[in-house]
């Protein structure tokens, strides 16, 4: 379980006696072993420093992590070296954290190397679950990074990021640069992920819609604070706080004023009002069924056909 606490992160500006920037602004939250959080809010708001001060990329001017009863802030460099794998990072550009002298299947291999020492042809080996795991084409193990696509490098990374065998995947904008098919073959992804292996999942996204269909709840963050988090419906249907507001209006205008590119946005919409239903206990209530905005595959009694 995941746990911060009044998380601040300052930067100070170049010119003496200005004001610092506060990125990150006594941020709290917690997130259970097994839960898909999304974290949404507009350009330069501090999604990313929050991501990378979570995971000490950047130190924090201040507060606490904790992270199965670990201090994560408290912990010495040789500590946090040894708890790293724990939890994990996958970037907005997965091609940047790939070496591009290595093979894909010696960068996903890396892991094993260096947290077992085992030879690198057992680290091949070994990883070759894990790329199945994320539905990685094994025939292309042998290529370089600059061979893949942007979808095919994605399911390396994170791969890679579950060869740690991570308690925490912090997943900074996975999808943005993906095409609509990547997009959804990456969020199935990371749903198999996350039901099947307890993994807890923090995903950054500015594509609510996404988030709301995927994600057990969502924080929407503003001015370095998170200013709303609850359940996908309460979220995208009733907003509260003016941040969360305007890309729902901006989301239902587009809805009801013409037929999104793909009628995807629409489909996300749609799934995420019936998973705003709630029962007589006042608990969420999910699809039954796989993942089925992009599958057309059936959820509970409603079968959503498949658009081309």
């Amino acid at each position: 379980m995941l746990t911060v606490t009044g998380l601040v992160r300052h930067f100070q500006a170049m010119h003496s006696g200005s004001v610092p920037v506060r990125a990150v602004d006594g941020v709290s939250f917690t997130l259970a072993d097994g839960e898909l959080v999304g974290l949404t809010g507009e350009s330069g708001c501090g999604k990313s420093t929050l991501a990378r001060t979570l995971l000490r990329l950047v130190e924090p001017t201040s507060g606490t992590v904790e992270l199965d009863g670990t201090q994560v802030t408290a912990l010495s460099r040789s500590g946090l070296r040894k708890f790293r794998p724990r939890m994990q990072l996958i970037s907005q550009d997965p091609e940047s954290a790939f070496n591009p002298r290595n093979k894909i299947g010696e960068s996903v291999a890396e892991p094993f190397r260096v947290l077992h020492g085992v030879s690198l042809k057992k680290a091949i080996e070994m990883s070759e679950d894990y790329l199945s795991m994320a539905g990685f084409d094994m025939e292309l193990v042998e290529r370089y990074p600059f061979e893949l696509s942007g979808g095919q490098i994605q399911r390396a990374a994170v791969a890679r990021a579950l060869a740690c065998r991570p308690s925490l995947i912090v997943a900074d904008e996975p999808t943005s640069s993906l095409d609509p098919s990547a997009q959804a073959q990456i969020a199935q992804t990371f749903q198999r992920i996350n039901s099947e292996h307890g993994i807890s999942l923090l995903w950054i996204s500015h594509d609510l819609p996404l988030l709301s269909c995927v994600c057990d709840r969502i924080a929407v963050m503003h001015a370095g604070k998170i200013v709303e988090c609850g359940p996908p419906g309460d979220i995208t249907i009733r907003p509260v706080h003016h941040a969360t507001r305007s890309p729902t209006d901006i989301m239902s205008a587009t809805l009801s004023d013409r037929p999104p590119v793909g009628v995807l946005n629409e489909e996300f919409y749609r799934e995420s009002q019936y998973r705003a239903a709630r029962d007589s206990s006042g608990t969420t209530v999910r699809p039954q069924n796989t993942y089925s905005p992009f599958t057309g595959l059936q959820t509970d009694d409603k079968t959503r056909s498949r658009h081309t």
